[in-house]
């Protein structure tokens, strides 16, 4: 999978629980460039409640990082890691 990406890590763009939401998420990804946790596993994991989690998930998407392909009510939505780092920071 390699390293965190450095524009996640270095963006002002993003606060600090959403960075380590991603960090998770990469590290669920391994191999590939995408993954499919819980939002209660991603919750339990992190230590935050889960709404807290689902607005951290929601940013990562609107800034570009992630994105989500839902699956419907009761299953795991599929979260789509945006590995191509592009610098995001003061001009967001």
């Amino acid at each position: 999978m390699g390293d965190y990406p450095n524009a996640i890590l270095k963006s002002n763009a993003i606060s600090p629980r959403a960075k380590l939401v991603y960090a998770l998420l990469l590290s669920y990804a391994w191999n590939n460039d995408f993954c499919f946790p819980g939002q209660d596993t991603l919750a339990d994991h992190i230590g935050i409640a889960r709404g807290t989690v689902n607005r951290h998930v929601q940013e990562l998407a609107d800034k570009g990082f992630i994105k989500i392909t839902r699956k419907g009510q009761g299953r795991a939505n599929v979260y789509e890691l945006n590995l191509k780092a592009r610098v995001l920071g003061k001009h967001r």
